[in-house]
This record gives C-alpha cells, structure tokens and sequence, in this order.
C-alpha cells in the first residue's frame, strides 16, 4: 500500500516530534495514530468511491515481477536499505483469512505471500544503485546486532487491527497499545508506556548514531503490513462497460472491507479496557523473530537479509 511521505535527511529525529507533542503519553500516542489512520480510510473511501474515479494505481514493477503478464529477464533495480518487524504466526493467520476473502472478490488482486508478511520500522534508504547501498552500509554493518534484536529488550505492543486501503492496495494497520486488554496477561500497564512510536525513534536513533545517512520516507503516525495491490482494473470494468468502472461492483467490494473492519473491530479488539484479546488481536513486536535488517531489491518483501534478531516467545499468566 502507497503512503503519504515526506523525505526528511537531517540529524534530528523526526520520531521525537510525535512523542513531544503526546508527552510521551501512550493513550494520547494511540489517539494520534487512531486520528491518522481513521482521516487516511476516509479520504480513500471518499476518493474510491468518486464517480470521477478511474480505477486502481496498478504498479508497473510489480507487474513485471509478479503479474500474469510477467517478464522473466526483468530485474528490480531499486536498491533499499531497511529494518522489517516480522509478524508472529498468530498475526498471519488473521491476514491469511482476510487475503481469501479479498481475492475471492478479486481474483487478480496480488497477495503478499506469507514469507514476505512485513512492516516497516526504519527506512533507512530507498531506490539506490548497488554501490550506493554498499558505500551507505559500511558504517552501520557493526552495528545490525545492537540493532535486530533491540525489540528483545524493548517489546512494543501493537492492537486494534483494521484493513486500509488506497488505490495501489490494501494493508492490516495497528494502532500502539496503551494498557487495554491485559487482565489475562503478565505484561503492565507501564510496559505499555512503551510504545511502537518509541521503538522506531529509537531503531532511527540508532542508525544516525552509526553516522549512516537515513533518509527517511514513513514517519506518519502508522503501523502497517501490506497484505494485497491491485494488478488490474479487469473484475471492475467489464467489457460491456467501454472502459468505465463498474460503480456496483466496486461499492461492492468496499462493503466487503467494511464488512470485514466490522468483523474485526467484533472479534479482535478488546471491547471494553480490561477485555481479553484474542490470538491475532495484539502483536508484541520482536515476538518469534526480532528485526530484519534488509539490503537490496526488497520490495514486497522479497527476501535479501544481511540479518535478523533474537525473538521471543509470548508469557502466558498462570
């Protein structure tokens, strides 16, 4: 999925504004997630369901990888250096129950296979040549181990999973706990003061530290694993309809993700403060595997790891 993006390359750490505005305080951390993501959905409901809209942005690279129209000979040549949280399995059975049901509405609709199920914590760099990445990865190769298993230590917690879309594709978006639903757990409420916003600060931190250059695209208030893009306009604009998209069918799937949020909200979200969540509900991010330090054509989430870090198993209380 596309997201909005403001290329930033300075020494301070566009994280930190966040958490000044919030005082660090994980309720109001949530709040300014909730506000971002809830405004984006709207938007792109408004903007998809337009009578003037003309169908989905469809990636022309993407295509060329992974699309029936496919070229064999054709290499990515988008060079990126960046740091991946891994979803736990309970996270990607969710997203593999939500994938079928997308598809079977869309049946050209790109899933993301599950190997390559990923969010991403810290961009460091984006669309270099192969030199470029090497020169940009020398002063930060010492340091990947401090870096991958940081979330060993510092464990984030992550809620509320809920489908958004734009006009490239769809995504599972989180927002950062801030203490609900942990009467059936061992973990405290001031643990939770420990926030998703505060891990990517930190992981940025840390690369700046190195004296590696990041220039960092996602600093938006989202926590976000791609799960689906749109290869074709085909199943919204059938012959008959001269080039036109079929206004029903695409009202259609929209209710479909609507229908699936409800499911969602019903089903995984604590639904009062002190309410269980179920498995797929919450992820602590670091849990099974820590973070993955890629380098290379990594897009959708193809796999070039210099190196990932030491997970963690969930605590269960007794």
């Amino acid at each position: 999925m596309s997201s909005v993006t403001t290329q930033i390359d300075a020494p301070d750490n566009p994280f930190d504004l966040l958490l000044r505005d919030s005082s660090h305080d994980p309720v109001k951390v949530q709040a300014l997630y909730h506000t971002h993501r809830w405004t984006r959905n709207s938007q792109q409901k408004a903007l998809v369901l337009d009578p003037a809209f003309s169908g989905w942005s469809l990636d022309d690279v993407l295509i060329k990888l992974e699309g029936p129209r496919r070229d064999p000979t054709y290499k990515d040549p988008r060079q990126n250096a960046i740091i991946w949280a891994r979803p736990p399995e309970s996270i990607q059975d969710l997203i593999a129950v939500i994938q079928q049901n997308l598809q079977d509405a869309v049946p050209s609709l790109w899933i993301m296979p599950r190997e390559n199920l990923h969010m991403t914590t810290l961009e460091i760099a984006t669309s270099l040549t192969e030199q470029e990445l090497e020169d940009l990865f020398i002063p930060l190769q010492s340091h990947l181990s401090q870096i991958a298993n940081y979330t060993y230590t510092h464990r984030a917690r992550l809620i509320k999973p809920l489908i958004s879309y734009d006009q490239a594709g769809l995504a599972l978006s989180f927002l950062p706990a801030a203490g609900e639903g942990l009467v059936q757990s061992p973990r405290t409420t001031e643990e939770d003061r420990y926030t998703y916003h505060h891990l990517r600060r930190d992981i940025h931190q840390m690369a700046i530290d190195t004296g590696t250059p990041v220039r960092c695209r996602y600093v938006a208030p989202s926590a976000h694993i791609t799960i689906a893009r749109f290869l074709s306009n085909d199943e919204f604009m059938p012959g008959d309809k001269n080039g036109q998209i079929d206004s029903q069918k695409l009202e259609g799937f929209i209710k479909r993700i609507d229908s699936l949020n409800q499911w969602l909200q019903n089903t995984f979200w604590p639904q009062d403060f002190d309410g269980s969540i179920k498995p797929g509900g919450e992820w602590l991010v670091g849990e099974e595997r820590g973070l993955d330090c890629q380098k290379g054509p990594v897009w959708y989430g193809h796999n070039h790891r210099v190196m990932i870090g030491q997970g963690f198993l969930r605590e269960t209380s007794e």
